[in-house]
């Protein structure tokens, strides 16, 4: 019988803290030294826990076709608290992000291992975290957490 309850609590445990193992830290993904700002039409908005990711389209200056973004938002909590709401991000509208690039200069391909990304990321995507949000009216919203 003890064996039974230790193996419950062992399966238990790995079940709660699979998420938590499965987060990916800051520092690990980003690179607080290369911040880029991205200007692009919003193509899509995942607003959801533990991050919202927002993906544009932009123009890249170095080449004929577009680059397609997704980048990381600090949680729903904290975004409340910087005054950004879902309904701000609009399908189909210019915003300029300012954002720390990935640990790869920004390449989604080095994010391929983590579990708590959306199955909808295509390895062809760059990755950023923003850290400030500017709206084509002017309208500035820093996100540093």
């Amino acid at each position: 019988m003890r064996y039974r309850q230790v193996l419950t609590l062992t399966v238990a445990l790995m079940i709660v803290s699979a998420p938590a193992v499965a987060h990916h830290g800051f520092s690990s993904v980003f690179d607080q030294n290369k911040v880029r700002t991205l200007q692009g039409v919003v193509t899509k908005v995942d607003w959801m826990n533990p991050h919202p990711y927002i993906y544009l389209n932009m123009k890249d200056a170095r080449g004929p076709s577009d680059q397609s973004w997704a980048v990381e938002l600090p949680d729903l909590n904290k975004l409340g608290r910087y005054g950004l709401e879902k309904e701000m991000l609009e399908i189909g509208k210019e915003i300029t992000l300012v954002a720390y690039l990935a640990r790869s200069d920004g390449d989604f391909a080095y994010l391929g291992v983590d579990t708590t990304l959306p199955v909808v990321y295509a390895k062809t995507q760059r990755f950023a975290r923003a850290i400030e949000i500017v709206f084509a009216n002017g309208k500035r919203i820093q996100t540093p957490g």
